[in-house]
C-alpha cells in the first residue's frame, strides 16, 4: 500500500463514523498482508498528517464510546498524535481512545473523487 491509497483509506473510513486510530492501522494491514506493524503505523501517520493539512479530517478524544468524544485542538494535536498507546485498541473501557471524523469540505472531497 502506498500513502495515497492510505489516506483514501482514511477518508473512507473517516467518512462513514469516527475511526480509531487502531482501526485505520487494521485497516491498512487487512489491504496489504505484506506489511507489518510498524510499517502500518507509519502509512497510517502519514495518511492523518496529510488529511488534516488539507482540512479534511479532524481529531477527536473520548473514553466510553458512547458520543463523548470532543475534537482536539490544532495546539494539541501533534503531541496527541505521537502517543503511541492511541495507535493501539484501548485497553479498557474507560481508556482514553483518539478518533478521526470527516470534516464536510472532507466529505465533498471523498464524494467527488477529489481527495
Amino acid at each position: 500500500m502506498n500513502v495515497i491509497s492510505a489516506e483514501h483509506l482514511v477518508l473512507d473510513l473517516a467518512v462513514d463514523d469516527y475511526t480509531g486510530l487502531w482501526e485505520i492501522v487494521w485497516g491498512i494491514e487487512a489491504s496489504d498482508p505484506n506489511a507489518d506493524m510498524s510499517t502500518a503505523v507509519k502509512l497510517a501517520k502519514g495518511a492523518v498528517e496529510a488529511l488534516l493539512e488539507r482540512g479534511y479530517i479532524e481529531v477527536y478524544e473520548g473514553s466510553n464510546f458512547n458520543g463523548d468524544e470532543h475534537r482536539v485542538s490544532q495546539s494539541e494535536r501533534r503531541a496527541v498524535l505521537a502517543t503511541e498507546a492511541y495507535w493501539n485498541p484501548p485497553l479498557a473501557a474507560d481508556f482514553a481512545h483518539v478518533r478521526v471524523g470527516a470534516t464536510k469540505a472532507g466529505e465533498h472531497a471523498y464524494e467527488t473523487g477529489t481527495a
